[in-house]
């Protein structure tokens, strides 16, 4: 029985090792979930990616709103076919931990802050102005050539370099300039640009109405000329109170 018990013990051992062996060869570089994607099978681990149309293909433009997100070769989790084989395989990872590859064409990199497309195809850079952001760096890095640094992905719309005075008109910039390469973006703005135009319509349709029936009464009832220019004064800051918040709706409809 001690010897049953020896051997199992040896073959237990065994596994462990093997199973230590196996995880120190395959080693994760990314914290993130990813998934396959239609890329040649050399694109450099780190590129940053992005959908053009029907295709994706490295990004080569600044800020791209169709940054999808960054190849990764071992991310912690995958989801992909079995029918693959490792070496036709590539993937990309959207979000967590992962290495991504930068130069400092915009000004060297500092950890904790932004990072975004350039126009080096596939290459990450300093964000400076609003725009689309892959995420935050992990890692500070300040070399022209392009290398490799850790980095938190998380694709979104920055609003950070400017105040709000000057964000619904650098959104509107952003919009005008992708009509082909995200459709999608572009009912985004029009919509919100439609819906601004209503509450400034309506407005002044409505203030224009106000305005007309204030002085009719004025005509008829002169002793009531402060209650009449009172009511108009109401209906002036309810005027401006209605454009407000078609602005607001607006500037809401375009960041989220």
């Amino acid at each position: 029985m001690k010897g049953k018990k020896s051997i199992l013990l040896i073959v237990l051992l065994f596994i462990c090792a093997l199973t230590t062996a196996s995880i120190g060869n395959a080693q994760i570089t990314s914290s993130s979930v990813a998934y396959e994607i239609d890329l040649p099978v050399d694109t450099p681990e780190g590129t940053v990616i992005c959908s053009y149309q029907d295709e994706y293909r490295p990004c080569s433009t600044s800020y791209d709103s169709g940054i999808v997100g960054v190849v990764t070769r071992n991310p912690s989790a995958a989801f992909i076919n079995q029918a693959v084989t490792d070496e036709e395989r590539v993937l990309i990872a959207t979000g967590g931990q992962t290495v991504i590859r930068v130069s400092n064409s915009s000004g060297p990199i500092s950890v904790g802050d932004l990072i975004t497309s350039s126009t080096d195809p596939g290459i990450a850079t300093l964000a400076v102005q609003n725009g689309s952001v892959i995420g935050r760096a992990l890692e500070s890095y300040d070399s022209s050539e392009a290398g490799t640094i850790l980095a938190d992905i998380y694709i979104h719309y920055t609003l950070a370099f400017t105040d709000d005075r000057n964000n619904l008109l650098e959104i509107l910039r952003q919009g005008i300039s992708a009509p082909v390469i995200t459709p999608l973006a572009v009912l985004r703005y029009m919509f919100a640009g439609l819906v601004l135009i209503a509450a400034f319509v309506m407005s002044f349709m409505y203030f224009g109405r106000i305005s007309r029936s204030s002085i009719e009464a004025i005509g008829r009832n002169p002793l009531g000329t402060r209650f009449i220019q009172l009511n108009l004064i109401l209906n002036l800051l309810l005027m401006f109170l209605f454009v407000a918040a078609g602005l607001g709706l607006s500037y809401l409809i375009l960041i989220l």
